[in-house]
């Protein structure tokens, strides 16, 4: 009986392990999806994937998960949105990025610590993007490159908008 409980508690446990690890290909697809979703509605274009900027987004999410195990803006170049969770909630990253929202005035538009991944994701002039993404004991490391970058002291009020009513 002893040995019963002990393999069903290791079954279980491999469960866990398993159904905790994340389908990159499709949090990739999804982030994109959730991305544009939000420029829609703040009407801004779509981006697309550019792969060249995905492969380099790649490397910096596998050298944060594996090198420094936390976040770091690279020197790239590019617009960076950076973000780490647990496996079983990386789907509502973009959404954390956007809900910044709740902190920017429209009325008064310009750049701060607060609003940095919200203006980012919506910003008019980013046409492309690239998503890193890295799983490490549980964690998911993400990096979002954005080209051209945005976040520009003084073209705030050209390129964030309300959202449409």
């Amino acid at each position: 009986m002893k040995f019963l409980l002990i393999c069903i508690t290791f079954l279980v446990i491999i469960s866990a392990l398993v159904s905790a690890t994340v389908n990159i290909k499709n949090l990739r697809q999804f982030y994109l999806n959730e991305t544009n979703k939000y420029r829609a509605l703040h009407q801004v274009p779509i981006v697309t994937v550019n792969t060249t900027i995905q492969k380099g987004a790649q490397d910096w999410a596998n050298y944060l998960a594996n090198t420094i195990q936390s976040l770091k803006h690279s020197s790239s170049g590019f617009g960076e949105n950076l973000a780490y969770s647990s496996s079983s909630i990386a789907n509502n990253i973009v959404k954390m990025w956007y809900d910044e929202v709740k902190y920017y005035d429209f009325n008064k538009p310009g750049f701060t610590s607060k609003t940095g991944h919200f203006t980012q994701l919506v910003w008019k002039n980013s046409k492309q993007v690239g998503f890193g993404i890295t799983e490490k004991n549980g964690i998911v490391y993400v990096v979002c490159r954005y080209f051209p970058p945005g976040n520009y002291l003084g073209q705030f009020e050209k390129n964030v908008f309300p959202a449409k009513k």
